[in-house]
């Protein structure tokens, strides 16, 4: 009889299953990290909020504008970038490294909010 507990053994397929999880991990790491050097959760929601805001004012014919048709435009550009760097992700995990560049002034429009 044999101590060797063949349940314990790994094979190549769980070593290819455990590289593209770490992979998969990894790339989903990275691209949170640099979306989040940009324009952080809080800040992400309170645009979206803002854009939702401006849209009902501007439908209704409210008050004073609180964004100016190219603060509209960035928040736009940074919902697409975002969906861009999801889908760039799902490249990253296949060992692709190309993330898309975020949208010109969408730092600046972040600080204000």
């Amino acid at each position: 009889m044999s101590n060797i507990d063949l349940s314990q053994v790994i094979t190549a397929e769980d070593k290819q299953r455990r590289a593209a999880e770490a992979r998969q991990l990894a790339a989903k790491t990275e691209c949170r990290r640099r979306i989040l050097a940009v324009v952080d959760e809080m800040t992400q929601m309170n645009l979206a909020h803002a854009l939702l805001t401006e849209h009902a004012r501007r439908r209704s014919g409210g008050s004073a504008p609180a964004l100016t048709d190219d603060d509209v435009a960035t928040i736009l550009r940074m919902q697409d970038w975002i969906a861009e760097m999801q889908a760039a992700c799902a490249g990253a995990m296949g060992g692709a490294d190309h993330w898309p560049a975020p949208p010109g002034g969408l730092a600046a429009l972040a600080a204000r909010f």
